[in-house]
């Protein structure tokens, strides 16, 4: 079976891999401080065991993406510096 795979790629061309069960983190920033990050994690997104408690097979797990935003510019200065 075949695995997931993403390919994100930024204006200039250059392209960063994410495939199963990884995490890939886009961060933006005001200047020097942390304005936003952004979450992809690629992995097992729904039921992964059968009613029985067992195991589902890699054909029948739901597979994608889960996609999250944070927001670092309502935190005061302190915390977004200890973050950048």
């Amino acid at each position: 079976m075949a695995k997931l795979f993403a390919t994100l790629e930024n204006s200039k061309g250059k392209k960063v891999s994410l495939s199963d069960n990884e995490t890939i983190t886009a961060t933006l920033y005001d200047g020097n401080l942390k304005a936003y990050s952004i979450i992809i994690e690629w992995g097992d997104i729904g039921d992964i065991i059968d009613n029985d408690g067992n195991d589902l097979p890699e054909s029948q797990k739901t597979k994608g993406a889960i996609v999250t935003s944070r927001e670092w510019r309502n935190q005061t200065d302190d915390k977004r510096k200890k973050q950048a």
